[in-house]
């Protein structure tokens, strides 16, 4: 290993884990990851656990059936479901209802478990890694926080904390950023929320008994928001009202989203919201296009864009400056990130993968055909060496 004897990974979710499980590393080598929940590294912000005092904790299910996710995955959630199921029983009991049929089963592999019980198993699965190569005599350090910048330090990489901490390091694997929802203008106000996640106590807080909420897009996230709504106000019947502009066959898969429909609780309307004015609380104006590009205004009193990735991107101030300095190639036709063979950048020694990476082929819905993952792990038999 010679002079290259110290890897950083920057982030902590499943892209992150996936650079973990194809490093190469041996007694003596350092390993450090750095992440806001790196405790839980693995899991990430997409796979986390809410506050047991939350009523939507539990609530978000995985778009893949739990056979398509990790492997042992499946296996995994057998063996802790007798533990689990009082858990879930507890936070969410209508998934027991829906899983009725697998569960008399036995397969375990054919229905969406929540997903921050994926991140639990994530986040065990990371942490027997972990422990395995201190076991083998790799130093390994855990960094609660956020990496804001990363430079050259002569033949290392100089990382910088949002505390003023450097780290230093000769490898350096980031994990960080994607693409955001696409925004309408001045879309967000007491009422008008441009992302489900992250919002929940505020849209509880404003929801009033017998609003509709109107989902701005077809996306996957619309069914977030139908298990937010029956977990945040579980008295009150869900009326939903969600733009479609196109085919999305997780909706029309979903049983419950089909049962609410057919009850008409869910209405669909044919259109796409262009413009958003959130006025005030329970006024949010909506300029939509619809069947054969006609525009109309209408007023609703709480949407949620739920549109999925639009033409921006989201990410942190390490990948914004990594952008600038040029080691990151920004793809003007797909605004997106470009890297080159095996996630590597312009500066040898530093790989970056998230679902900000141009070359990951969206399904409709805004769903990525190929998690990044799984394409970070088919590195492990080919990985890339730095010269």
């Amino acid at each position: 290993m010679g002079d290259r004897r110290h890897l950083a990974i920057v982030g902590d979710g499943a892209v992150a884990a996936a650079f973990l499980a194809i490093a190469r590393l041996v007694p003596g080598d350092r390993l450090t990851l750095i992440g806001p929940n790196v405790g839980r590294f693995g899991a990430g912000r997409f796979y986390a656990d809410h506050d047991v005092r939350q009523p939507w904790r539990l609530a978000y299910l995985l778009d893949r059936p739990n056979g398509e996710m990790a492997e042992g995955f499946a296996d995994w959630l057998a063996g802790e479901w007798p533990a689990l199921l009082p858990e879930i029983a507890a936070a969410q009991p209508l998934h027991l209802r829906r899983w009725s049929e697998a569960l008399s089963e036995g397969a375990f592999g054919d229905f969406s478990a929540p997903r921050a019980i994926y991140g639990r198993f994530l986040a065990e699965r990371n942490a027997v890694r972990l422990a395995q190569l201190v076991e083998g005599g790799v130093q390994v350090r855990l960094i609660t926080g956020l990496a804001t910048d990363l430079s050259r330090a002569e033949e290392q990489f100089r990382i910088t904390l949002a505390n003023g901490e450097v780290v230093r390091a000769d490898r350096v694997d980031v994990a960080t950023g994607g693409p955001a929802n696409q925004r309408f203008g001045a879309d967000a106000g007491p009422t008008a929320f441009t992302t489900l996640h992250g919002n929940e106590e505020a849209i509880a807080e404003v929801l009033r008994p017998g609003w509709e909420v109107t989902c701005l897009g077809a996306s996957t996230e619309v069914l977030d928001v139908m298990h937010f709504l029956r977990s945040a106000a579980p008295n009150e019947e869900v009326r939903l009202r969600v733009l479609r502009d196109r085919v999305t066959p997780a909706l029309d898969g979903d049983p419950e989203y089909r049962r609410l429909r057919a009850a008409g609780r869910v209405v669909e309307e044919v259109g796409r919201a262009i413009w958003v004015y959130a006025e005030a609380a329970g006024n949010v104006r909506l300029r939509i296009t619809g069947k054969e590009c006609q525009s109309q205004e209408k007023t609703v009193t709480l949407a949620i864009n739920t549109t999925g990735p639009g033409d921006q991107l989201l990410v942190d101030f390490l990948v914004s400056g990594m952008i600038s300095k040029g080691w990151l190639k920004l793809n003007a036709a797909q605004n997106r990130i470009d890297v080159d063979a095996g996630f590597a950048t312009e500066i040898d020694g530093v790989r970056y993968a998230s679902d900000a990476v141009a070359a990951l082929k969206l399904r409709p819905g805004g769903v990525v055909g190929q998690r990044v993952e799984e394409l970070v792990r088919s590195l492990e038999g080919d990985p890339v060496e730095a010269t």
